[in-house]
């Protein structure tokens, strides 16, 4: 999880966690293209393959994502053009 305040982010890492799932928790402003570079490099180096990058920043009114709506889901994302799913 890449956040420019890790810290705050303690709350989604341990949901994760509870669901199963490593995670990292790395302190980097996404809209900064070589500071993302840098993480992506770290990541191809120490872990599996990166297979989808999502900017979920504005995510805002919900508990967690499991309060989400599909509908309300699809909405969120319309901003978030630039989602690639890696075939």
């Amino acid at each position: 999880m890449l956040s420019r305040n890790p810290a705050a982010s303690k709350a989604e890492l341990i949901e994760l966690a509870e669901l199963g799932s490593t995670t990292y928790n790395v302190q980097c402003d996404s809209g900064d293209p070589s500071a993302v570079a840098e993480v992506l490099g770290w990541a191809h180096e120490h872990l599996p393959a990166v297979a989808i990058l999502a900017h979920a920043a504005g995510i805002l009114g919900y508990d967690s994502i499991a309060t989400v709506q599909e509908d309300q889901f699809w909405e969120i994302c319309k901003a978030k053009v630039g989602l690639k799913q890696k075939s």
